[in-house]
């Protein structure tokens, strides 16, 4: 094995250096083991570094170069999600290495000004490209729901498919669903909470912008005996029209740009009959990132959801007060969706020879396993969350 150069180990301490929390080992490509500590407590990661490439990534482009080494195959982790994790608790603002604010924002203008702050890294150019990556490669590792946002467990014991069923439950409780009611779903995705409204008796107008998506739904509600009560739609929020009893959407404003957030809200108060409610689930950045977050486009903006945005709670409040709804209830459920995603990457891991008989060649399988760990890593540290959220329009 060809020995590591003095260079490329003098960057591997600078990493080294900010790990304040926790520990790191690091298995060099010569075969020799070096380990980080932190001075308090925290995950423990293990890295396997093929290529020292990595150092130079990491230094020069920060966390976006972890995710561009590790889809390039310079690393591999038997904990993936436990090196997000420690890279995510380093960015809390007690952890984190502090640059002038002057140095962070010209920095940040001139990546702006290049035109490459928010470019796609992967071969995905769009959300709707994401939907329609096949309801094959999403049923491989999904639950039988077909669920693609977090569950809420209830209990250690729940399985992924009764904390699927949980979290419909609530959300359908919270937003007062009743026998009878017109119900809008903006963003139905498979179709799971469409079904569970319509078996409660609900009439629900089910959209979606996503052909694959539709193709699932229309087979789904006939399946289920419930094609009379579930109207799928392959339509824009935009373009929808009448009023409604409950509008509900579940993990859908953060596939849209942010620009489009005030839009997104004023539809939701204009589909809404006076007196209605409104249930939303959504995966928020914690209040004290949303500037960085906002500032600096990350893994998952490039790579997996180019034009989405996570926004931040005091972001949605502003949204709903600015659209003049109501803000009645909002729960988190963070560990909720990092033991969802646990779910997933594992489900992903075992059927990864299926997805590559699909032709989903193995960058893209490193980048959608890195998606499955960065996210659970994210949650774990508490950097994002995700909440269910009631509104009221007046």
């Amino acid at each position: 094995m060809r020995p590591t150069n003095a260079l490329d180990l003098r960057l591997l301490d600078t990493i080294g250096r900010h790990i304040e929390v926790g520990a790191l080992e690091v298995e060099l490509p010569d075969g020799s083991t070096r380990i980080y500590r932190g001075t308090r407590p925290g995950p423990r990661a293990s890295v396997q570094l093929h290529d020292t490439k990595l150092l130079r990534r990491v230094v020069s482009l920060g966390a976006i170069g972890l995710a561009d080494g590790y889809v390039a195959g310079d690393f591999d982790s038997p904990d993936l999600a436990t090196v997000v994790e420690l890279g995510a608790i380093r960015l809390e603002s007690d952890h984190g290495v502090r640059v002038p604010a002057g140095i962070e924002g010209g920095g940040r203008e001139i990546w702006r000004r290049l035109g490459r702050a928010a470019a796609p890294r992967g071969p995905l150019r769009d959300p709707i490209e994401h939907y329609n990556l096949g309801n094959q490669f999403f049923s491989l590792w999904l639950d039988p729901t077909m669920t693609y946002s977090s569950a809420v467990f209830a209990s250690e014991r729940m399985s992924l498919e009764e904390a699927q069923l949980e979290k419909y439950r609530r959300l359908a409780q919270a937003t007062g669903l009743r026998e009878g009611e017109r119900v809008l779903e903006i963003g139905c995705g498979w179709g799971g909470f469409a079904v569970a409204a319509a078996e409660l008796g609900c009439h629900v107008t089910a959209i979606t912008v996503s052909k694959e998506q539709l193709d699932h739904v229309s087979k789904l509600v006939a399946e289920r005996g419930v094609g009379d009560r579930v109207e799928p739609r392959l339509e824009d929020f935009r373009a929808t029209r009448g009023t409604f009893d409950r509008v509900v959407s579940i993990e859908m404003i953060e596939s849209i740009p942010r620009t489009l957030w005030p839009s997104y809200f004023e539809r939701l108060r204009d589909l809404t009959k006076p007196g209605g409610t409104i249930g939303l689930q959504v995966i928020t950045v914690a209040d004290r990132h949303w500037a960085t977050s906002n500032a600096n486009p990350d893994f998952i903006r490039r790579y997996v959801f180019p034009g989405g945005q996570v926004p931040a709670p005091m972001v949605l409040r502003a949204l709903a007060r600015r659209s003049e709804l109501g803000w009645v209830e909002d729960h988190g459920y963070g560990s909720s969706y990092a033991r969802t995603l646990n779910a997933w990457g594992r489900a992903f891991e075992e059927a990864e020879a299926e997805v590559a008989a699909l032709g989903f060649d193995e960058p893209f399988r490193r980048m959608w396993r890195y998606y499955l760990a960065y996210c659970e890593g994210g949650f774990r540290a508490g950097r994002v969350d995700v909440r269910q959220i009631v509104l009221l329009r007046g």
